[in-house]
């Protein structure tokens, strides 16, 4: 089993332009920052599969699932896509579907009106318990979370409102979605030191695809949250650097929530 997780900037990425042809011909339908982010989370795909399956050298082919998500048609590896900013991520897992999110830290319009919309009761105490100076930091981590949550069901953000998160339980629910742990880490580090939180989900029991259609084209803010230990199994961490991938330390860890864990 295994579960790979890779970071790079777009505009190395886009340097790759031999990588796979059809990528590029098929972006040449977008426009700027969409065509960018588009061929760099693809790019870094294919240069993370390639890690595991040394032998592969395009993208396998893609659908679609009924609100959007891509997959692979033909290939047992299961895989998620995020960009924020100047930076992509792809995370892979061969043992059931996956999802990430990336989010920088910045200005939020009319902050104290999203908190009141996004909170929900089992998150208000230790939200609330946060220093004003960072409570921007922390639901930054708490966005990427549900992000992530409904990038793994594949709803999109349709289902935004029936996330439910109880921090007190370390736990959340959402409907239609499968059991999962849902880990929420600084990358400060690997994106220029500037402040950042990714959430990735992490991969339990097995599952499959239904075909849709054809895929055309204070110190740390988040230091009150609950914390828990990274589970133990095969999971890498990469990031792009000149010109190929290199391995890193897992990143600090902010928090970890069961998923529909009953």
């Amino acid at each position: 089993m295994f579960s790979e997780l890779a970071v790079g900037r777009i505009a190395d990425l886009m340097a790759l332009e031999s990588i796979d042809q059809r990528l590029f011909d098929y972006a040449a339908r977008f426009k700027g920052k969409r065509r960018e982010s588009f061929l760099a989370s693809r790019i870094l795909l294919l240069l993370l599969l390639k890690k595991v399956y040394p032998q592969l050298e395009q993208l396998p082919k893609m659908l679609l699932m009924q609100y959007g998500k891509p997959y692979f048609s033909d290939f047992k590896c299961y895989f998620n896509l995020t960009h924020s900013a100047s930076s992509a991520i792809a995370y892979i897992s061969d043992v059931s579907p996956c999802a990430v999110d990336l989010e920088f830290l910045k200005p939020r319009y009319n902050f104290d009106g999203l908190k009141n919309k996004v909170l929900g009761p089992g998150e208000w105490p230790y939200f609330n318990a946060v220093a004003e100076n960072v409570q921007l930091e922390t639901f930054t981590a708490l966005w990427t979370i549900r992000e992530c949550v409904l990038k793994l069901s594949g709803r999109g953000l349709g289902g935004l409102s029936q996330i439910e998160i109880d921090l007190a339980q370390k736990s959340m629910r959402c409907p239609d979605n499968q059991s999962a742990l849902i880990h929420c880490v600084r990358f400060d580090d690997y994106l220029e030191g500037k402040p950042s939180f990714c959430s990735y989900s992490e991969p339990l029991g097995e599952s499959t695809h239904s075909p849709e259609e054809e895929l055309v084209g204070q110190e740390s803010g988040s230091a009150c949250l609950p914390q828990e230990p990274f589970s133990q199994g095969h999971r890498g961490f990469w990031q792009f650097k000149a010109g190929e991938l290199e391995a890193f330390e897992q990143p600090r860890a902010v928090m970890c929530l069961r998923l529909n864990a009953d």
